[in-house]
């Protein structure tokens, strides 16, 4: 679970992962995978493996509480929003104040909408 988090939620490259956890390139791909695999949606609309999907969803809402109450407030970060804006026909990069990488974009998007097609990406800085 922490491999599929942290690649899902760092700029972390798989070298970089393998390094932490002392394993090799192939098998911090295996590992990803298999998280990617297990947080799946199968063909019928069902979670592939709705028991690790649970526990994976409750590992992070509890690594978010630790985090938010370690001083009693929630841990705010500068996150970079990068998009196409076809009205300038120009890339821009704003920085927002924000506990999580969705609140970066709503709080954004409360004073200029992004739309999917126009958002390239948003990294904690």
């Amino acid at each position: 679970m922490i491999w599929g988090y942290l690649r899902q939620n760092t700029e972390m490259t798989l070298t970089s992962l393998g390094n932490l956890f002392n394993r090799d390139h192939p098998s911090t791909l295996h590992n990803i995978t298999k998280h990617y695999e297990a947080t799946s949606i199968t063909p019928t609309g069902v979670l592939y493996d709705i028991d690790y999907t649970e526990r994976y969803r409750l590992g992070v809402l509890e690594l978010k509480h630790l985090l938010e109450s370690g001083h009693g407030e929630k841990v705010y970060r500068n996150y970079m929003l990068t998009y196409y804006n076809p009205a300038t026909d120009a890339y821009i990069a704003p920085v927002v104040k924000a506990s999580s990488l969705f609140e970066a974009i709503k709080e954004y998007e409360q004073y200029n909408a992004i739309t999917d097609e126009e958002l390239v990406l948003v990294k904690a800085l």
